[in-house]
């Protein structure tokens, strides 16, 4: 507990002007193949060498170091020739490729992957030893999550809030990489794979997407931040293996590209319970089983209903299982290899959903009357 009065104000500090501010977390979300790791590769070696930022060559720098993940791209074939052709000073870069232990009957060394939930103090040693270091680049966090379901708002946010107190002390940015999920005519703070905590942990969070009316362009722009008013966004090519910026800002919000996407697209029937059912495929992956009550929840803060995602359950097949005589319901989808052992509950066709399970408590939290259940 801490009184505010016993709190001294600091002014907030930016590692790149009104993009990424220092000590807190950022996403950048896009789809495979816009170069996203091209763009970090970029800013790690802006950071390694104390070079300007593209849209502001006036704000000098110092250089430092910078921490890099990335378990999709090759450290000897892909990103250290993108770092050098960006100008980096590679000797203030640091690759974590994962943690190396001993297995206990043999006793020889393996590597496996590096987890944010488990080895967090092995980073924080990490960024202890270089001293300087002023970014840490986790490409794509997903792959970093160790066994927390990355679909899970608690556990990200639980996975998250160290990682953020880590930042905030040792007063160095971290930019999380991640993809898009599919899905149509939502906004851009929704898109981003995974849970919403992703997005609500980050102070910053940016869309990287084509240029709709010209195929090599790429654009960055804003879909929240908490920090700083309007930022503009940017726009790069990707010519000869490197990173080149346009000196003019982009004045486009995230929301704005995704509504131009949604209206150019051809299958312009698609509906929003076409974007739930997508969603529900995705979550529900794997033989994966949940209750009604918490996907519900979760597919709110994605921005699909109570209703649509009833409806688009059913339009997938879905199957709902009652655990027990005196247990709850689970969703899950036909043909799960890991479907749990319970009473499975066969419905007609045309029956609607709603009356398969008890009606969860509104948002205001009134409890609407008890629909009746098998």
């Amino acid at each position: 507990m801490h009184r505010l009065c016993d709190i001294q104000p600091e002014k907030l500090e930016w590692l790149w002007p009104d993009r990424i501010p220092l000590g807190k977390l950022t996403l950048l979300a896009g789809d495979p193949g816009l170069g996203k790791s091209f763009v970090t590769c970029d800013i790690s070696a802006r950071i390694s060498s104390g070079r300007a930022w593209p849209d502001d060559s006036s704000w000098e720098q110092p250089a430092g170091s910078v921490v890099m993940f990335n378990c999709e791209d090759g450290l000897r074939d892909t990103i250290r020739p993108r770092l050098d052709r960006a100008g980096a000073d590679v000797s203030k870069i640091v690759a974590i490729e994962g943690v190396k232990v001993h297995d206990i009957d043999s006793g020889e060394a393996r590597l496996r992957g590096f987890s944010l939930a488990n080895d967090l103090p092995r980073l924080e040693r990490v960024v202890t030893e270089l001293a300087d270091c002023r970014l840490i680049v986790i490409d794509p966090v997903s792959a970093y999550c160790g066994d927390a379901d990355s679909h899970k708002n608690a556990e990200v946010r639980a996975l998250l809030a160290p990682l953020a107190e880590l930042a905030e002390r040792f007063r160095v940015s971290v930019l999380m990489v991640t993809h898009l999920a599919k899905g149509t005519g939502v906004k851009a703070i929704y898109r981003s794979m995974g849970s919403l905590a992703f997005a609500a942990a980050a102070r910053a969070v940016w869309h990287v997407a084509k240029d709709p009316d010209d195929d090599q362009r790429r654009l960055i722009l804003p879909a929240k931040m908490n920090l700083a008013p309007d930022p503009t966004g940017l726009a790069y090519r990707l010519e000869q293996g490197a990173v080149c910026w346009e000196a003019d800002p982009v004045k486009m919000h995230a929301d704005e590209l995704l509504a131009i996407e949604a209206n150019a697209k051809p299958d312009t029937d698609r509906t929003q319970r076409d974007d739930a059912a997508e969603w529900l495929r995705e979550l529900l992956a794997d033989g994966c089983s949940l209750p009604p009550k918490e996907i519900i929840a979760d597919g709110r803060e994605h921005g699909h209903s109570e209703k649509t995602l009833r409806r688009a359950f059913k339009d997938i097949g879905g199957l709902p299982t009652k655990t027990g005589m005196d247990g709850g319901w689970l969703w899950s989808l036909r043909g799960s290899t890991s479907a749990p052992e319970s009473e499975s509950v066969q419905y007609p066709e045309d029956l609607d959903t709603a009356s398969l399970f008890p009606p969860l408590p509104a948002e205001d939290g009134h409890v609407p009357p008890k629909m009746p259940t098998p």
